[in-house]
């Protein structure tokens, strides 16, 4: 082959690539709807296969509606990847389950026993990946199923497509996984305020045969509080503790003025007038006379 005719071929694809770059975008809705009905009642899209892309995996959403339930099973040939978008479930992996909430993803390698419920409120929306591609055909056939699917058809139509079911069904039952973790902050809360119950002993026999009656011991008087010590004016604190006089906020204000030759503290706010001889008359120049 030429180099030229490569180069050709090359070009073919960049233009069919850029011509068809469009329908690689899927928005929400876009894609292969599937309906399934109990236990699993919710829908199936498949985005992504290799019938409609020829992609080396397989991709797609499901909606689980409240109660709904994928029973635990395990793929024989394809590695799975879950991740949570929207709800809250209850997952099991190899006998041990764990909540899961928006954000949360599962990675489930060929061979692992693992389940969902829904044990919300409302829908549980999530994205399931995987492979190689297969286990979207095991989906279009439950959707072909009407109204629910017995046990025995699910796993005839599973052993077609590497998927196995466990023999017990879910490993955890639906009370227990529907149980919310403030329920049983509730429940704990309630044990820890529930008095402890002993056992009456068991009243001794003589040797006679005859039985004994035993009296219980008469719990010890309880104690009489102490009296506390009178207050004058009838006023009594806790503890037997007397008021404490209150304490004026501003103390009195001492100074010292110079009064007849000598200093002398005094008290108050008023103005002091030292005491003194009478002022001297004055001429008309100011100055006092003699």
């Amino acid at each position: 082959m030429s180099g030229a005719s490569v180069d050709r071929r090359l070009s073919d694809v960049k233009v069919n690539m850029t011509t068809n770059a469009l329908t690689h975008i899927l928005h929400s809705g876009d894609g292969e709807v599937l309906k399934l009905g109990p236990p699993s009642s919710g829908v199936i899209i498949i985005k992504l296969d290799p019938k409609r892309a020829g992609s080396t995996y397989a991709m797609g959403t499901e909606t689980l509606l409240p109660g709904a339930t994928i029973p635990v099973h395990r793929h024989l040939y394809q590695d799975e990847v879950l991740f949570i978008h929207k709800g809250q479930a209850r997952i099991t992996l190899e006998g041990k389950s764990a909540t899961v909430v928006p954000g949360s993803m599962i990675y489930a390698p060929r061979g692992m026993w693992h389940g969902v419920r829904n044990t919300g409120t409302g829908t549980l929306q999530f994205t399931w990946t995987v492979a190689p591609p297969g286990i979207e055909e095991f989906f279009r056939e439950l959707a072909k199923l009407q109204g629910p699917i017995e046990a025995a058809t699910v796993h005839a139509i599973g052993q077609r497509f590497g998927v196995e079911f466990h023999p017990s069904g879910e490993l955890i039952p639906a009370a227990a996984a529907g149980r919310s973790g403030q329920a049983r902050r509730r429940r704990h809360r309630g044990r820890r305020h529930r008095q402890p119950t002993s056992a009456s002993p068991s009243p001794p026999s003589s040797g006679g045969g005859q039985t004994v009656a035993s009296t219980p011991p008469s719990a010890p008087p309880a104690r009489p509080p102490l009296p506390r010590p009178p207050v004058a004016g009838g006023r009594q604190m806790p503890g037997g503790r007397r008021p404490q006089a209150r304490r004026p906020h501003h103390r009195e204000r001492v100074k010292e003025v110079y009064m007849g030759g000598r200093w002398v503290q005094v008290t108050g706010e008023g103005p002091v007038i030292a005491p003194g001889k009478e002022p001297l008359e004055k001429d008309r120049q100011g100055r006092p006379r003699k």
